[in-house]
């Protein structure tokens, strides 16, 4: 049992949760920040793979923001959403994200 996949912006913080969640032969993905040393142990349980990526403005990234967009319609790829805030309530997305706590992401629509 398990994710298949996790995309993470704060690895740092978060390998331990992620590799508590993922199935046996996943990958945990760091987007745009750094891979963590890890001493192995958690790694040990489990074959799985952990990489980093970018997702700059750049055009070559094209691809894999479409590959992604169509998982998502399909089906295939959820994102978990922590919370939803109307504009005006944008101070109080942003506080809950420097309080942190949260799993998924916050949307803030207009």
């Amino acid at each position: 049992a398990g994710v298949d996949v996790v995309l993470d912006h704060m690895l740092e913080e978060y390998l331990s949760l992620d590799l508590d969640v993922v199935a046996d032969g996943s990958h945990v993905v760091s987007i745009m920040g750094d891979i963590p040393a890890t001493n192995g142990s958690p790694l040990r349980n489990k074959e799985v793979t952990v990489r980093g990526m970018s997702l700059g403005n750049r055009a070559e990234r094209t691809g894999i923001l479409q590959r992604l967009t169509r998982l998502l319609e399909r089906g295939d790829l959820t994102a978990v959403v922590a919370g939803n805030y109307d504009f005006d309530e944008v101070a109080q997305a942003h506080r809950d994200v420097l309080e942190g706590g949260y799993v998924g992401k916050l949307i803030v629509t207009a």
